[in-house]
């Protein structure tokens, strides 16, 4: 299935309840051991009846899901609010989707 068409339909099946506030193409990248870069890891926890979708990757750092938890109930800082895990999952999966497509449209150098 061609990329694009995966994340079109990825975006028709979920839609959030809150948008997220952090900007995915102004992040600091991670270089993972398998020298691969990770800008979006994220899970989801349930805050106010909403499945909140937070990112473990904070700061350019990879982070547990409790200093995650911890740095949103500071800042607020989240990828989107939803009405159940699975939406939630299946937003990350797009967000994935995005960010893959996005590093390997730009230029390496």
């Amino acid at each position: 299935m061609n990329l694009l068409l995966a994340m079109f339909s990825l975006m028709l099946a979920v839609f959030p309840c809150g948008r997220g506030n952090i900007d995915l193409n102004n992040r600091q990248v991670v270089v993972n051991i398998d020298g691969s870069i990770s800008t979006e890891r994220s899970f989801s926890v349930e805050f106010d009846g909403y499945e909140t979708l937070l990112p473990l990757v904070v700061d350019g750092k990879v982070v547990s899901e409790e200093e995650a938890i911890e740095h949103y109930l500071a800042t607020g800082e989240h990828l989107g609010k939803f009405n159940s895990v699975k939406e939630a999952e299946l937003y990350a999966e797009l967000l994935h989707l995005r960010q893959e497509q996005y590093y390997k449209e730009q230029p390496s150098g």
